[in-house]
């Protein structure tokens, strides 16, 4: 036998033991949920998001896909958030979960409302007079689509864009709730026009376009530093003329 065939033999042989041992090793044998500190979930719970996730035991670390486990665990558990799902090689995966604080709420039929977060997720559906209402702000002028469905995601993208910015203002959660009670959507004839009513009562208006974030902050901006006190409990701060100003209606 020449040296090239037995290098050839060798080579095999050396490739079947790595296959062998990694089949062995990178097997997954256990599988965890880590929740943050404000939560405070139970056994039969932690069970549930373990089989939710789809992760199967005894089977190859590196054929996980962790997007697929993510998307499981949150359709079947709309307050849940998966932070991340890691691989601890060579045989152990973490599922991070954290909880969803309602954020808005939008009516989607006679006094049935569906309750989202900051990431648009539609968490649950609640009736007129339900304590959630309270602590949320309102969004009207828009409706949701049946396709949408508790677990789901809602695409809105002005939506989305306006609470990143205000995150990024530092109104976050309860902050955002607590200062923009109401959120209006209104067609007309000069264009579509986003009301943000603060808890004062006077709303700041500005237009969907793709000026509307910088519209938003400029109008937010006025409301904080130049408007009087005795004119934020009413009316409207509005563009005019190419200068933000009060006006006690539109």
């Amino acid at each position: 036998m020449n040296k090239r065939l037995i290098g050839f033999f060798v080579g095999l042989v050396a490739l079947v033991l790595v296959i062998v041992i990694s089949c062995v090793v990178f097997i997954i044998g256990d599988v965890s949920v880590e929740q943050t500190s404000n939560l405070d979930l139970q056994e039969e719970q932690l069970n549930s998001i373990l089989e939710d996730s789809g992760v199967v035991k005894y089977s190859s670390i590196f054929g996980l896909d962790e997007n697929i486990a993510m998307q499981n665990i949150e359709s079947n558990n709309p307050f849940l958030k998966v932070v991340s799902i890691e691989r601890k090689f060579p045989n152990k995966v973490i599922i991070n979960v954290t909880d969803r604080e309602p954020l808005l709420n939008v009516e989607i039929e006679e006094n049935r409302y569906a309750i989202l977060d900051r990431e648009l997720k539609f968490l649950t559906v609640v009736e007129t007079g339900d304590e959630c209402l309270k602590n949320t702000t309102n969004i009207s002028g828009v409706s949701i689509s049946k396709e949408y469905h508790i677990g789901s995601f809602v695409k809105m993208n002005w939506l989305s864009s306006l609470i990143q910015e205000a995150e990024r203002l530092s109104y976050i959660n309860a902050r955002f709730t607590t200062f923009i009670k109401q959120i209006e959507y209104r067609v007309t004839e000069n264009g579509n026009l986003v009301l943000f009513k603060t808890n004062k009562g006077v709303s700041l208006v500005t237009y969907d376009t793709k000026d509307f974030l910088v519209m938003f902050n400029a109008a937010y901006t006025y409301y904080m530093e130049q408007l009087p006190e005795n004119n934020k409990s009413n009316g409207y701060v509005v563009l005019a003329d190419s200068a933000w100003t009060w006006v006690d209606s539109i």
